[in-house]
């Protein structure tokens, strides 16, 4: 729902300000190949983008909506996705991917595991995939490379890389080949580009100089989740005052005076 600008005066009612929501379709060198102009009911507008094989090839794809009103505010407040376009050639293709990254000052290693397997469960082993590292803008590849899926259907995928904010538009775009034919994959890299966010919740609000105060602590990764975590608490003359891990979901607890000055290392 997109044209909810005034909220007809905190009535928690759709907006009747904007009566056309604006769909507009861009290449990933951001020149607009398609515009959709959707009338907006009771708040809520639908359609659908059909891709003319002459107009769409294969590539990823920008999506951005907005009504007019909101032409009138900051254009991050538009709705932006990036979307891949490719042809399917084996629908019996399937895959499941995890993906870890680690920062290291400047440089971020990336980790994945892509599993690939059929509709009914058997692993596509011992098969050729090409793979590589492309933002949406089209640039040159962060990283690529070859490999071949294990006795399991896996493939490990690794790159390290200090264009860490190309991450953020960035996909990870894998070839796998089967009966002589290329099935390509595409897996967004967002949520690895966002460094884990640790926050602190001292017990009662504050913590009080001289006294020992209970300090929850909570990390989530890019995607909103916990996760697991381990660090140190030193001083600021680099002495370790404290050990932290999480217990549960990303959550756990430790005790600090308030006159230790804090800086959290991961470890």
């Amino acid at each position: 729902m997109l044209a909810t600008e005034d909220m007809t005066k905190n009535k928690h009612l759709p907006s009747q300000i904007s009566k056309i929501v604006y769909v507009d379709i861009l290449t990933a060198k951001d020149s607009v190949i398609q515009i959709l102009k959707l009338p907006v009911t009771d708040g809520v507008a639908a359609g659908d983008i059909l891709l003319p094989k002459n107009v769409y090839k294969q590539g990823n794809y920008h999506v951005r909506a907005y009504t007019n009103w909101m032409r009138n505010f900051d254009p991050e407040y538009f709705f932006n996705k990036t979307i891949p376009i490719g042809t399917l050639v084996d629908r019996t293709v399937f895959s499941t991917i995890t993906l870890a990254g680690k920062f290291n000052e400047d440089k971020i290693k990336v980790d994945a595991i892509i599993h690939y397997y059929t509709a009914d469960g058997r692993d596509y082993a011992g098969r050729k995939v090409s793979w590589k590292v492309q933002n949406s803008e089209f640039e040159d590849n962060l990283s690529k490379g070859k490999g071949t899926t294990d006795s399991r259907g896996n493939l490990a995928v690794s790159f390290n890389t200090s264009k860490t904010a190309a991450l953020s538009t960035a996909m990870l775009i894998t070839g796998i080949e089967i009966n002589n034919n290329t099935t390509v994959n595409s897996y967004p890299l967002k949520n690895v580009a966002a460094p884990i966010d640790v926050q602190f919740f001292p017990e009662g609000g504050d913590m009080i100089t001289g006294i020992k105060t209970k300090v929850a602590f909570k990390a989530i990764k890019g995607d909103g989740m916990g996760t697991d975590f381990k660090g140190t608490v030193t001083d600021n003359g680099g002495a370790t005052v404290a050990t932290i891990a999480t217990q549960h979901l990303g959550m756990g607890f430790l005790n600090l005076h308030r006159q230790q000055e804090k800086l959290i290392k991961q470890t």
